[in-house]
């Protein structure tokens, strides 16, 4: 399985541009950074580290709706002010102004371009994750996280590919939109069948065939297969 980064939307030069007009910051782990309601209409780049996105559902429970790493890009301008995004380790982000970046855009053509990339490929990729949350139940949601997870943070070991961050049952549970109980019986069911294993406190996927079938994987380009 593909385990690389997807390609970044942006060139380097277009990266370079918007980095000279944002504000970076430096931000700890598990610290918050921005609550709900106060994030709206900014372009934010994950220069380095990682961070949770986070959304309430309607019975008030958080659930996560992204994962960023280094070299992901986020944009609250079209999104819903319920967002709030906490920090998964030591990193640093950019934030960019509406403002400023329509005036970026207007300026440089080309970045204009791949700023629509971006906004389609961001599409796609929710309606892709949104399919596979709502079509094959509890457990092929689960499954659809596990491979999104091998894809995106996942390298190659002898018993198959491990997810090179731990992750708490209750955090599956927040991926999958299940609850700690479910994603608990699951994950213990997928051990006891060898579907995966762990190392060290790691998730290592072992049956990636099991995982695909049950979330009908239509093994989508790692720009869409995203957490």
């Amino acid at each position: 399985m593909d385990t690389c980064s997807p390609p970044s939307l942006f060139t380097e030069e277009s990266l370079t541009k918007l980095m000279k007009k944002m504000i970076m910051k430096p931000f700890k782990a598990r610290s918050p950074i921005f609550k709900a309601g106060e994030a709206a209409g900014r372009l934010y780049y994950i220069r380095h580290g990682r961070v949770w996105i986070k959304r309430k559902a309607f019975d008030r429970k958080d659930f996560i709706l992204h994962l960023l790493h280094e070299g992901d890009v986020f944009s609250t301008i079209y999104q819903m002010k319920d967002l709030s995004a906490r920090a998964l380790t030591d990193g640093e982000i950019g934030i960019l102004d509406q403002a400023s970046l329509d005036e970026l855009l207007c300026e440089e053509g080309s970045l204009a371009v791949e700023f629509t990339h971006y906004l389609e490929s961001s599409r796609r990729a929710a309606e892709s994750k949104l399919r596979d949350l709502m079509f094959f139940g509890k457990r092929g949601a689960l499954c659809s996280i596990l491979i999104r997870l091998a894809k995106n943070f996942g390298k190659p070991v002898e018993e198959g590919v491990q997810i090179t961050i731990r992750l708490t049952n209750v955090e599956l549970a927040l991926l999958a939109g299940s609850s700690r109980e479910n994603v608990n019986r699951m994950i213990s069911d997928f051990r006891q069948q060898e579907i995966i294993a762990f190392k060290n406190d790691y998730i290592v996927i072992r049956n990636f065939n099991y995982l695909k079938k049950m979330c009908q994987c239509l093994d989508c380009p790692l720009e869409v297969c995203r957490i």
